[in-house]
């Protein structure tokens, strides 16, 4: 303001526009001055590296598409197809594949024609090829089971489904000697099993329905539950929450939620079928606790792959999935590239739905890296 004054003596009356000009390149000088006295340096350096990361993603693999169609640059996602699928896939050692979208049709049984030459290929390359899935219904020998039927085979440690990873993450981080009380099904009980953890709650509650408050304090609770684990369960019912939410009262006991960010599917135009998101949903508003997620897009399922096989190095692992929010989303979490693939939940027209989670590629399919 003290240059606009002596500006207005000197030559007259300056315009307002000459002032808003002239205050907005002092700003902007300020601004880089300041930014560069006082940012870490580091974050610099490794924001420069990541823009120049995408744009040589986006120059060298070929083919590609905005996130979204507005005035401003945003990051461009590159197309891997057969002609530079080498070149990319040359960057990563271990490539995390999701199930459903990705190796068979998202209704879990219609088959993509070609995935058993594209996992054959992946190894034939010397990639790790691992299995990450939010379905938390399915232990891992059913999976095994579900991969011969649709012409493939896999290690049964190369699958990292939640119930496995419910397991896991009992086992090797929580660490106790009590009792889980789970709201889950048959495959969870199956992994837990395997991991030699008490554990009570599948399958219908042996309960009668309850019909007056007296009816609840006569509910026989255990004394020795020292976590709750929630997944799906076609067997979810009042007496389960009124159990979960009671052992959730003693805030030493454990809240884990296999999944969350599933809450419903859509079967038919008048047909929605509630998921695990919606039973997890529940537990959380009538016991007033916050679980801990296991599944995409939280880190800890990554956790769990990196607490079975030490050797995973995050920059050079690449997941592949069809969702934004849940593949993706676990990609920014664990700091690893990602890959869309166009036959399941997700679209790129998608993506501007989702700011921050763009992913690095697309495929139109997982068969686009061989064909």
């Amino acid at each position: 303001m003290r240059m606009a004054k002596l500006l207005t003596k000197k030559h007259g009356l300056i315009t307002n526009s000459l002032i808003s000009a002239m205050f907005f390149r002092r700003y902007q000088r300020m601004l880089t001055v300041g930014i560069q006295q006082n940012s870490n340096p580091q974050a610099s350096v490794t924001s420069r590296i990541a823009v120049g990361r995408s744009l040589k993603n986006a120059s060298e693999y070929g083919t590609v598409s905005p996130t979204q169609n507005d005035m401003t640059k945003k990051p461009k996602v590159a197309e891997i197809s057969h002609q530079n699928a080498a070149k990319v896939l040359a960057n990563y050692d271990t490539i995390l594949l999701d199930c459903d979208g990705v190796l068979w049709q998202t209704d879990h049984v219609t088959p993509i024609q070609g995935i058993p030459s594209v996992i054959s290929m992946l190894r034939d390359q010397g990639k790790e090829v691992l299995f990450v899935t939010n379905n938390s219904m399915h232990a891992r020998h059913e999976y095994l089971q579900k991969f011969q039927s649709h012409g493939f085979d896999a290690a049964q440690e190369d699958i990292f489904c939640v119930a496995y990873a419910s397991a896991l993450y009992l086992q090797k981080t929580v660490g106790f000697h009590g009792s889980v009380y789970v709201i889950g099904n048959e495959g969870m009980s199956h992994e837990l099993d395997l991991a030699r953890i008490n554990h009570f709650g599948t399958g219908a509650d042996p309960d009668p329905v309850y019909n007056s408050i007296r009816d609840l304090h006569e509910i026989h609770l255990l004394d020795n539950v020292e976590a709750v684990l929630v997944g799906y369960d076609k067997h979810f019912s009042l007496n389960k929450l009124f159990k979960a939410c009671s052992y959730l009262t003693n805030h030493t006991c454990s809240y884990i939620a296999t999944n969350s960010i599933e809450k419903s599917v859509l079967l038919a135009s008048n047909r929605r079928q509630p998921l695990t998101g919606a039973i997890v949903d529940a537990v959380t508003s009538a016991s007033k606790r916050t679980p801990t997620v296991l599944g995409k897009p939280h880190p800890l399922l990554f956790s769990c792959i990196r607490a079975a096989r030490p050797h995973v190095n995050p920059a050079r692992t690449l997941i592949i999935g069809d969702s934004v929010p849940s593949d993706m989303g676990l990609a920014k979490a664990a700091g690893i590239d990602s890959a869309l693939v166009l036959t399941g939940a997700s679209t790129l027209s998608t993506l501007g739905n989702f700011p921050g989670l763009e992913p690095e590629f697309f495929l139109q399919s997982l068969t686009s890296l061989i064909h």
